[in-house]
């Protein structure tokens, strides 16, 4: 395992500890951003983002490492949409794919997220929708270095968690 990197926890433990994280909150973007910064940390990513779906559109409600969301901000704005394209598409979309991924759940073309790949400078770039109930709720987004690449196994059992989260 890289240096700095910490093993996942079981799907329990790293359930209960999201929701003591939430019971801790004051609001939806104090969450958002414990959670995106503790994910930047545990995946080794430059960047994790995590949008609110609201009839269609996102609303970002955290940016790992920054203090709050300038939504007129063109690095925002092309997130956004990079966001709002992965909820159009209902599945997990990466770019650049590295290795093999040819029976996996991604496919297509994404112009939104290759315009965000350059926008970030090459860096590989993901977005995962997270449901309830089989309905996006939320959609959670990566930016990684190329030389940490969002390799398929991870990125398969990110989207496999998010499609289990389930409201009571």
């Amino acid at each position: 395992m890289p240096p700095g990197l910490k093993p996942w926890k079981s799907s329990r433990s790293r359930h209960s500890a999201f929701s003591r994280t939430a019971a801790n909150c004051a609001s939806a973007e104090e969450f958002a951003f414990a959670v995106t910064n503790e994910l930047r940390n545990k995946l080794a990513c430059e960047q994790v983002s995590l949008g609110l779906v609201n009839r269609r559109r996102v609303r970002i409600l955290s940016i790992s490492g920054l203090d709050q969301v300038n939504r007129r901000s063109p690095g925002v704005g092309s997130l956004r949409s990079a966001m709002e394209e992965c909820l159009d598409a209902d599945r997990l979309i990466v770019h650049p794919r590295t290795g093999d991924w040819s029976d996996a759940h991604v496919d297509g073309v994404y112009p939104l997220h290759r315009q965000w790949h350059s926008a970030a400078k090459g860096d590989a770039v993901a977005s995962i929708p997270l449901r309830a109930d089989g309905t996006p709720i939320a959609i959670l987004s990566l930016r990684s270095r190329t030389d940490r690449a969002l390799t398929r196994e991870k990125m398969e059992e990110l989207y496999q968690e998010g499609r289990i989260v389930q409201t009571n």
